[in-house]
């Protein structure tokens, strides 16, 4: 039980679901009948097995990583336990997928959460992504870590450098190659 209780009516997406046993400890632990799972695999039959074993799902989505999952809603949670071999060789395309992503599936302010093997170097992939934050190990027996970083908050003032964008943007100048080179907007 290393995760923490989700939100009340949070919206979370159980990542590579498998059968959904993630989604079903969220339901069981005390998320009860309010959380809003949504329950994705690139696998069929996995999927339909999740189809069982949690039944009352908001969607069950079969997909080859995002590609099939609308952009809308953002999801409270994401928490996944996705494949890290194929056959016999490490193989973390599709983990780093995951993270490269995640961000943009998250609400601000959202808890991403993996479970890998302990010696996958998930803790670096995660501290590369400029839009999460707080990356921390939440347990670790060895064999298995499960890990968590949160979507960076979007800050107030967001109408304001919308409108300071448009107003850049209009005057023709360029503001990213700006930022990027840390000339001082």
């Amino acid at each position: 039980a290393a995760l923490p209780e989700p939100p009340a009516r949070a919206r979370v997406l159980d990542f590579c679901c498998g059968s959904g046993s993630i989604a079903a400890a969220l339901r069981a632990a005390g998320g009860g009948a309010a959380l809003r799972l949504h329950l994705l695999d690139a696998d069929a039959v996995a999927l339909r097995a999740a189809r069982r074993n949690v039944a009352d799902a908001t969607a069950h989505v079969l997909s080859d990583g995002f590609a099939a999952l609308p952009r809308r809603p953002r999801f409270h949670w994401i928490v996944s336990n996705p494949p890290v071999h194929n056959g016999l060789q490490s193989d973390f395309r599709v983990l780093r997928l995951l993270v490269r992503r995640a961000a943009r599936r998250l609400r601000s302010g959202g808890e991403l959460f993996i479970v890998v093997q302990t010696y996958v170097p998930l803790g670096a992939m995660l501290a590369d992504q400029p839009k999460l934050e707080d990356v921390r190990t939440l347990s670790d027996d060895g064999r298995f870590s499960v890990w968590a970083a949160r979507k960076r908050a979007q800050g107030g003032g967001g109408g304001e450098k919308k409108a300071m964008a448009g107003k850049r943007k209009r005057e023709g100048s360029c503001p990213v190659l700006c930022e990027r080179a840390g000339v001082p907007l």
